[in-house]
């Protein structure tokens, strides 16, 4: 647990990105255009800056469209969007004479800079240019054009407050900013791919980055909807490319030493790092893991070669230039990764280039020369180049068990060496690459499934043949941690201003989908654990969140129960828990309040109800499932959801759920007309609403205050379109499924009686949970594993994804 400064002093500087506006240098492309959206949906007006203007509209339409396409997924308020579109966020564009040249070695005061500007912009782009508050460098990974970028803007920023980002993947931040004065406004803004889609956000501290500005940066990915992560030390790879980058080299030596082909060892790699998804068999996941980073990454783009060549039979010059464009973009990727395995060697030894890597990259390289000279050539006159022939054969017996010991080792030495030096804690490794890459099993996850003997011994097999005397860059075998499933519960808290805070931030393979944030007996532990520390520390308030960038709470953790081979004792005393830790929040003489910045699922709903104050986003929803898995809400949620919506529409949400809708939904603003939701806000307004909530500036709600239970079982007066909507004018009926029925008909009961206080514990007992437990493996058996039998099956999930069923 730690004691941070204020919370409004990083809302400060987020409120100022806000109103003055960020430079996105380096806004064309792909890449440009998708973090352009992102920024927009933070309420930040962007800039877009780069070399080639054409280019810039492209980028700048394609993140309108971009966001069009997130609100019409309801990833996107239709209110925020319209926002976005009104107030222009995404309007100006700006490319410097003699396609955007900057005379780097002719600036070198502020005046130079601002004569420079005046002539460039005009007065009118001027004054906006100056005074946005942010620059992100988003250029290419060229270390010597990058400190000029940041040297540049300096001279140009406010010298007091402009924060100097860079998305750099590689490079090192202070080396970065090695030019600059202003050390303290440095800092690593590192996005994912697809960055408008994947919510992971790196933040990276450099030596001299203040806290404050940490937490601004944090406050900014949340406004995006993202989950931040944090790097607290400046180093080459950061957290999470150390890791990835790292693995991948392993897998390229082991290619040199001839343990086996390249599509060998990508079999393997993708059966270590996605072994619960592995088996599915639909378009989607295939596609998923043929574009997971492996080594088939570096080989040359034939196919793409394949389409332009079809371009030019067709006489399709323009698609042409696209794929052509589209090549070099990927070709200059496998570059980057070649360069970032050059950065991290001055880790250790460990990290020295694989033979192939270094060729490889000579081999993209010169391909990128070919494909630039191709752009104003009509006939492509492209070979593709072939992967190296490996320097040895291995005539080592078993060779796939010395590949997966090899990925599993380095895997666990170099997230191991990571949390050593202090980069990251646990939670933040385990979503950098659950999150980042999609991986099924974090290191430390791993670690823990393997025992902490296997462990050692496959750390022992990546540190053999390594140097005693020279540095490794990644941990021995004596540095693996023995690791708890407490360490594994995903569950933080620390204190700001008095108000102590929660932090729930899990990832887990859950019917071979990922889950955010599903309720193990570990995950409960950790928030009982916490409420009692947090009491300890006499803080004033509790607030209950999640890492954002997903679930508040899925709910209970199915794959817990399945886990235990449906032991009925073992599943009743999990709910029995599960019920006391909400009952403990419920209870509380400290006021709670839940954050939803996502969806609140059966029992996330329950906790979020056994708080006293819930705030909802618009990417929030809450529904309550459990009767279509066979069982009920049991933690609270048929005694505390009725007392606040009323007993007709609770009957409704509840004992009328079904498989194919897993119960109806409440979004954010009906939830906030039906008195669910304390207060309804767009994501982006979240941080500084919340900053208000602890400043007690919020005068409708005050969280350090314990308000009245709500008693509202009676409830009628309902709005017209929720009326309609859970056809309130109707007497309720059941939709019954035989093997439902009896946790519908339960449900029932308890939310007609919800409003008597006791009567829950004299029906609702281990008995009756042994009852719904029974028809609720009924459930996973005929329908449940059925179909994850379905999406395993490569001719059954063909058939259903034609029907539209998967």
């Amino acid at each position: 647990m730690n004691k941070e400064n204020t919370y409004s002093d990083g809302i400060k500087i987020l409120k100022k990105i806000q109103e003055n506006g960020i430079i996105i240098f380096g806004a064309s492309g792909e890449m440009g255009s998708k973090i352009t959206s992102t920024f927009a949906k933070a309420n930040v007006s962007v800039i877009m800056q780069d070399i080639d203007k054409n280019k810039l509209i492209e980028s700048k339409n394609e993140a309108l469209k971009t966001l069009e396409k997130a609100a019409a997924r309801r990833k996107l308020s239709k209110k925020q969007l319209e926002y976005i579109i009104e107030k222009k966020l995404i309007d100006k564009i700006i490319v410097f004479p003699e396609r955007g040249k900057i005379p780097f070695n002719e600036i070198n005061t502020r005046e130079q800079a601002g004569s420079f500007l005046e002539k460039a912009l005009g007065k009118e782009l001027l004054e906006n240019y100056k005074n946005a508050a942010m620059l992100l460098e988003a250029g290419p990974e060229i270390l010597s054009f990058k400190q000029d970028v940041f040297r540049f803007f300096e001279l140009v920023l406010s010298p007091e407050s402009a924060i100097l980002a860079t998305n750099t993947s590689s490079l090192k931040i202070d080396t970065i900013g090695n030019k600059i004065i202003n050390k303290e406004h440095l800092i690593g803004f590192h996005y994912f791919l697809p960055a408008h889609i994947n919510p992971l956000i790196e933040i990276i501290s450099a030596k001299d980055t203040p806290v404050t500005l940490i937490q601004a940066m944090q406050n900014l990915a949340i406004s995006m909807g993202k989950k931040p992560i944090i790097c607290h030390k400046d180093t080459p790879g950061a957290i999470a490319n150390r890791i990835l980058v790292g693995i991948l080299n392993e897998a390229a030596k082991m290619y040199d030493e001839g343990l086996g082909s390249t599509e060998e060892i990508d079999k393997i790699f993708l059966e270590v790092f996605y072994s619960k998804q592995i088996k599915i068999q639909t378009k989607k996941a295939k596609r998923q893991f043929q574009s997971a980073p492996k080594l088939a990454f570096f080989k040359d783009e034939k196919s793409l070669y394949s389409q332009i060549k079809k371009c030019e039979k067709e006489k399709n010059y323009l698609k042409k230039k696209q794929l052509l464009e589209e090549a070099e973009g990927r070709l200059r990727q496998k570059v980057l990764y070649s360069q970032i395995v050059e950065n991290l060697s001055s880790l250790g030894e460990f990290f020295k280039s694989a033979s192939c890597v270094d060729k490889l990259k000579i081999k993209a390289q010169e391909q990128m020369k070919n494909i630039r000279a191709s752009l104003n050539e009509n006939d492509l006159k492209i070979t593709p180049y072939e992967f190296p022939k490996p320097e040895k054969i291995s005539t080592l017996n078993n060779q796939k068990k010395m590949i997966r010991g090899r990925l599993q080792g380095a895997y666990i030495a170099i997230s191991q060496k990571i949390y050593n030096e202090g980069l990251g804690t646990i939670c933040d490794i385990e979503l950098a690459c659950k999150e980042g890459f999609k991986w099924n099993t974090g290191p430390f996850e791993l670690i823990y499934d393997l025992g902490i003997k296997k462990a050692k011994d496959l750390v022992l097999l990546v540190n053999k043949g390594l140097s005693q005397q020279n540095t490794s860059g990644i941990a021995n075998a004596d540095e693996v941690s023995q690791i708890t499933k407490k360490e594994l519960s995903g569950v933080q808290t620390h204190i700001q201003n008095e108000t102590g805070f929660i932090t729930l931030g899990r990832l887990h393979i859950q019917n071979l989908q990922m889950m955010q944030n599903s309720l193990s007996p570990e995950m409960l532990e950790g928030i009982s654990t916490a409420l009692k520390e947090l009491k300890e520390k006499n803080v004033r308030a509790i607030i209950f969140r999640s890492r954002g960038g997903g679930a508040f709470s899925s709910g209970a953790d199915l794959n817990y129960i399945e886990s235990t081979n449906w032991d009925l004792k073992r599943i009743v005393d999990y709910i029995n828990f599960g019920k006391k830790v909400m009952d403990e929040i419920a209870n509380c003489n400290i006021p709670t309040t839940a954050i939803l910045d996502g969806p609140a699922v059966g029992g996330g709903l329950e906790l979020a109800l056994a708080c006293d104050y819930r705030i909802m986003t618009d990417l929030a929803f809450v529904a309550m499932p459990e009767v279509a898995l066979g069982i009920i809400p049991d933690w609270g949620g048929t005694e505390r959801l009725p007392a606040i919506i009323g007993k007709e529409l609770a009957k409704r949400m509840i004992c009328t759920a079904k498989l194919k809708n897993m119960g109806l939904k409440l979004a954010c603003e009906d939830a906030k007309i039906l008195g669910l939701a304390d207060e309804c806000i767009l994501q982006c307004e979240l941080p500084e609403f919340l900053s208000r909530l602890i400043e007690e500036k919020v005068f409708h709600i005050n969280i350090y205050k314990k308000p009245a239970l709500k008693t509202n079982f009676n409830k009628s007066d309902y709005p017209i379109h929720i009326v309609k909507r859970f056809k309130l004018n109707k007497p309720f009926r059941h939709n019954f499924r035989w093997i439902t029925k009896y946790a519908a008909n339960l449900a029932d009961d308890l939310i007609e009686h919800s409003d008597t206080p006791e009567y829950a514990k004299t029906v609702n007992n281990d008995l009756t949970s042994v009852k719904l437990l029974t028809r609720g493996k009924k459930v996973a058996n005929i329908y449940i594993k059925p179909m994850l039998f379905v999406v395993q099956n490569k001719f059954l999930a063909n058939i259903f994804e034609k029907l539209g069923i998967l």
